[in-house]
């Protein structure tokens, strides 16, 4: 787990420097997204309550709806939902081939749920293509992602970099009555 906290710090900082120096236009309704997120926390934690993958995949969905307009929104909606389809047919948890880990030296049985994660282990999973396979390497830390992942990163950057307000502002020219561009 703290790789994975040390990659989402770095990508916090780069996300605000860049946030800083061109202000995107900000998503509203937050509390959806913390509720979508509550669940997730929990299941890192060992937490595996009944229904709350479905609490997530809720709040999540109707946070995308109403943000929609938002430039990435939808691009993290697509990664997040594909990571989501293969997560229903496994409880919540994301599927990783048990293959794949032995690649990187881990031998883990088929069936485990990985500690710190949301990883379940198995042999051949269902939508293979969409599970956690992709083996990244960080130095000497090693991500294993899915193609929804790297998509919803996409969706963020994408987000950062154009999702700033291209609105010019209007004033009124009271002299002339006629509005301006400022």
């Amino acid at each position: 787990m703290d790789t994975l906290v040390l990659i989402y710090l770095g990508c916090a900082l780069a996300g605000s420097t860049l946030a800083l120096l061109r202000p995107p236009r900000l998503p509203r309704y937050w509390l959806l997204l913390a509720i979508a997120t509550v669940p997730q926390i929990g299941s890192l934690l060992g937490i595996w309550i009944p229904g709350m993958f479905l609490v997530t995949a809720c709040a999540f969905c109707i946070w995308c709806l109403c943000n929609r307009a938002i430039p990435g929104v939808l691009i993290v909606a697509l990664g997040m939902m594909l990571n989501m389809m293969v997560m229903a047919f496994y409880g919540g948890a994301m599927p990783i081939r048990a293959d794949v880990l032995a690649q990187i030296g881990h031998i883990v049985p088929h069936g485990s749920v990985m500690a710190g994660s949301k990883d379940v282990v198995v042999h051949s999973p269902s939508l293979a293509l969409l599970t956690d396979w992709m083996v990244l390497l960080s130095g000497s830390r090693t991500i294993i992602a899915s193609p929804g992942d790297l998509i919803a990163v996409v969706g963020i950057i994408y987000w950062l970099l154009f999702g700033h307000s291209t609105k010019e502002r209007v004033r009124y020219d009271v002299l002339s009555h006629s509005p301006r561009v400022a």
